[in-house]
């Protein structure tokens, strides 16, 4: 049976680090969503020379794990003098993480809309219907 009586005094102390946990998740999301629209306008729209650059960091992002990640913006850049203090490196690197995998819903709606093309539904409100509750959903 579980005892939860040494929870009272460690209350304070939980709450804050849920208060910061909320803070830190609510501010990543906003980043990575502004991010991913960002990423994807430019892999969309962007001439060639520019959307190379931008497909081969969405790569090397989406192909090392986040906790690398974190390490590097922390630790990595702290060794070329870039000192980013660790809230900002956990807002920063999950904004960043996530952004990519944005993109990648972003860029989704396309085909959704080629789909309801062929299925007889142009209308744009049918596209919007579909797209949006797929980037909210991230």
């Amino acid at each position: 049976m579980l005892d939860f009586t040494i929870v009272p005094p460690f209350a304070a102390a939980i709450l804050t680090g849920a208060l910061w946990t909320i803070i830190i998740a609510a501010s990543a999301a906003v980043i990575s969503f502004a991010g991913g629209v960002l990423i994807a306008l430019a892999t969309l729209y962007a001439p060639r020379i520019a959307q190379y650059p931008v497909r081969f960091v969405s790569w090397v992002l989406m192909g090392t794990p986040l906790l690398l990640q974190l390490y590097f913006i922390y630790y990595g850049l702290s060794q070329i003098g870039v000192n980013i203090p660790a809230i900002w490196t956990g807002i920063i690197g999950l904004g960043l993480h996530f952004a990519i995998y944005n993109d990648e819903i972003t860029i989704l709606p396309d085909a959704a809309q080629s789909v309801l093309a062929k299925t007889g539904h142009r209308n744009t409100v049918h596209w919007l219907m579909t797209s949006v509750p797929m980037l909210l959903t991230v």
